[in-house]
């Protein structure tokens, strides 16, 4: 991807320490009611590579937190720092102790401390100079040391524009973005409730053929050419989820449990405590030069007419009304699962071939626009970091 070479004069800009320019406030909230606190923030609510402090908990949620932070100070997430989780906040609250609040000294923008700090050598560093063994942590006296060329203060409200910028184009896609999913939403619902058509049963238009177990001992982490297909790979709504791969290592694998590409799959089984992927569908994609391996507790999907269209089968299986059947049916164990007899009992309208279609296209299009404005998304945000790598 090609990005923009910025051509900055940095001729006099100052080399100097972070704990020069910018302060750890140490101020403790003594009393939550008292002092008219309504925001606590723990790590959990700060997004990895987002400027922004989006997220907090409220006051009358139990916290044991008492470390202040004001407007403008940027909250970094110093245990696990290749979490890469800093952001800068637009209201005042509290912080867990696995949180270091940054300050902007006078002779340094706050505007630009965000940005400084989302910076991948600065998290390089800090990572370099983590202590701990399963949960580091960095200490703000290490991070004091870091060193970087500070422009002068005219120019740092100019940089900083530039950036905010940046900042800006990606909050309008991602707004475009959640409408989309809303209007999604909205159409699975009107899908749920339609009443046109006669009721059905799914099991009279398909099979669900189980996986197989494929033995621990090689399945790792470590690249080859099988991936095998685990219940992390569903997203949450539908669709496969490249994020979270595993790798087969022996080359013993029958040919009856190698995917192709196109089919459907559900998983049957999910860790979360609420489900959150459980009985959903997704595509098997094509990767060059990858077979994708059909692993136990995932259930192809399998015709057994022409009567339902294939790619309704899958916009259906994402409706409230079948995440409801299969969620009230799911075993309430730390392991959720969900069976093919399950699956194959949901009942729905079956509407005529002409309705089936429009319904799917419908949600072709809406889907579209979301891989569309996620792959502007990533864009947005490859050139941002890029700029942010360029200028600090």
């Amino acid at each position: 991807m090609n990005h923009t070479i910025l051509k900055i004069d940095k001729t006099n800009w100052k080399p100097v320490k972070f704990g020069d320019v910018v302060a750890e406030p140490k101020e403790i909230c003594k009393d939550i009611v008292a002092e008219g606190i309504e925001h606590v923030v723990g790590l959990e609510h700060i997004d990895t590579g987002d400027v922004h402090l989006r997220k907090s908990a409220t006051i009358e949620e139990s916290t044991t937190f008492s470390k202040k932070f004001r407007k403008g100070d940027v909250l970094f997430g110093r245990r696990r720092a290749y979490l890469k989780k800093a952001a800068q906040a637009d209201f005042d609250g509290i912080c867990s102790g696995d949180i270091t609040v940054f300050r902007a000294k006078k002779e340094f923008s706050y505007a630009l401390l965000p940005f400084i700090v989302n910076n991948d050598k600065f998290f390089d560093y800090a990572v370099k100079h983590s202590a701990g063994g399963l949960s580091p942590r960095v200490k703000f006296k290490d991070l004091a040391n870091y060193e970087f060329l500070l422009p002068p203060k005219a120019e740092q409200m100019r940089l900083a524009e530039l950036l905010r910028a940046m900042v800006d184009v990606i909050e309008k896609e991602k707004e475009i973005l959640y409408k989309n999913l809303r209007l999604k939403k909205a159409i699975l619902q009107k899908l749920a409730s339609s009443k046109h058509g006669v009721i059905s049963n799914l099991g009279d238009f398909l099979e669900i053929e189980n996986g197989y177990a494929f033995k621990g001992e090689f399945i790792s982490d470590n690249v080859t050419d099988r991936i095998l297909m685990t219940p992390g790979n569903f997203k949450v709504g539908g669709g496969f989820l490249y994020d979270k791969m595993k790798y087969y290592k022996s080359d013993d694998v029958n040919t009856k449990f190698i995917f192709k590409s196109g089919e459907m799959v559900i998983t049957m089984t999910d860790l979360s405590k609420d489900g959150d992927t459980l009985g959903y569908p997704a595509f098997i994609p094509e990767i060059e030069g990858k077979i994708i391996l059909h692993n136990q507790r995932l259930g192809k999907v399998v015709l057994k007419n022409n009567k339902l269209n294939f790619n309704f089968i899958y916009y259906l299986l994402q409706t409230p009304t079948y995440r409801s059947h299969i969620l009230n049916a799911a075993t309430k164990t730390t392991v959720r699962h969900t069976y093919a007899n399950r699956i194959k009992s949901f009942k729905f309208f079956q509407p005529d071939d002409d309705m089936q279609l429009k319904w799917v296209s419908k949600f072709v299009a809406i889907d579209q626009i979301e891989c569309d404005t996620k792959s502007r998304i990533l864009s947005s945000q490859s050139l941002q970091k890029s700029l942010i790598n360029q200028i600090f």
